[in-house]
C-alpha cells in the first residue's frame, strides 16, 4: 500500500469505528455462564428462601419464649418486694440507668431476636430485659442475702378484710365450673418507717385482731440493709407464749360415798 493511500485511512473515520466495534464486543461477554436447565434455578431459588423463614420462625419463638420470661421476672420481684421493707422505685433506680448506659454499646446485638436494624427498636428492647433481670437481681439478693436470727418486730394493725374467692369444680373432662365461696382473710400492718403490708391470716388470727392494736412479726436485716419480714409469722402480743398447765391433783382410788 502506498503512503498515500496510507494517510487516506488515517484521515478517515473507519479506524475509529472498527476499533469501537471491538470494544464492544469484548464488554459484550458474559463474565458468568447461564445456568442451564429451569430445574435447577427453581432448586436454588427454593434454598435460599428456606433459611430466611425458618430465622424468622425460631425468632418467633425465642421472642416468645423471651416475653414470658420477662414478666416472669417483674412480677417475681413485686413478690419479693411485697415482704421486704424496701421502696417499690429503688430497683427500677439501680436498674434502668444501667440498661441505659449498656443500651448504647450493646443494643444492636438484639437485631438477631427482633429481626430490625432500628436503633430505638433494640435500644427499647435492651433496657427492658436489662431492667427485669437487674432488678430481680438485686431484689433477690437482699432476701436470699438476710443474716442474723429473726427479731420480733413490733407493727400496728391499720385494717382487716377478706376477700371472697371461689373454688373450682369439674363438670367433664374438659370443662370447670365455678364452685362454692370461700374467704380469705387479710390484715393491713403499718412499720415503724411507715410502710404499709398486706398480711394472709387465718380466720381466728382475724376475729382476735382490731385495727389500730399493736402486733408482731418477725424480721431479718437484709444483705443491702433492708428488712425482710414473714407475714405468717404475724400474731398479737403474747400469743406464743404457751399456757401454763392447771397442776390439780387428781385422786386415785376409790371414790369416797
Amino acid at each position: 500500500m502506498s503512503s498515500k493511500n496510507q494517510d487516506i485511512f488515517q484521515d478517515s473515520p473507519l479506524k475509529d469505528s472498527i476499533r469501537a466495534k471491538i470494544d464492544n464486543s469484548f464488554t459484550a461477554i458474559p463474565d458468568t455462564k447461564p445456568l442451564q436447565g429451569g430445574g435447577q434455578d427453581k432448586a436454588a431459588k427454593g434454598n435460599a428462601k428456606a433459611p430466611g423463614k425458618g430465622a424468622a420462625a425460631a425468632r418467633y419463638v425465642i421472642g416468645a419464649i423471651g416475653l414470658i420470661l420477662v414478666l416472669g421476672l417483674y412480677m417475681a420481684s413485686a413478690m419479693l418486694l411485697s415482704d421486704t421493707l424496701m421502696p417499690a422505685w429503688l430497683p427500677g433506680v439501680i436498674a434502668v440507668p444501667v440498661a441505659l448506659a449498656t443500651g448504647l454499646p450493646c443494643g444492636q446485638w438484639w437485631h438477631v431476636v427482633t429481626g430490625c436494624w432500628k436503633r430505638w427498636v433494640n435500644m427499647t428492647v435492651h433496657v427492658v430485659v436489662v431492667t427485669a433481670v437487674l432488678a430481680f437481681s438485686f431484689v433477690l439478693a437482699n432476701d436470699r442475702g438476710a443474716k442474723g436470727e429473726p427479731v420480733k418486730t413490733e407493727v400496728t394493725v391499720e385494717r382487716l378484710y377478706r376477700e371472697t374467692r371461689h373454688h373450682t369444680k369439674r363438670v367433664s373432662r374438659r370443662h370447670y365450673a365455678q364452685g362454692p365461696a370461700y374467704y380469705v382473710y387479710f390484715a393491713t400492718v403499718r412499720f415503724a418507717d411507715g410502710q404499709t403490708r398486706n398480711c394472709s391470716i387465718s380466720k381466728e388470727l382475724h376475729d382476735k385482731l382490731t385495727a389500730g392494736q399493736a402486733a408482731t412479726v418477725e424480721t431479718r436485716e437484709g444483705l443491702f440493709g433492708y428488712d425482710v419480714y414473714d407475714p405468717k409469722t404475724l400474731s398479737q402480743p403474747g400469743m406464743d407464749k404457751k399456757k401454763k398447765k392447771s397442776r390439780r391433783t387428781r385422786y386415785v382410788g376409790p371414790r369416797p360415798r
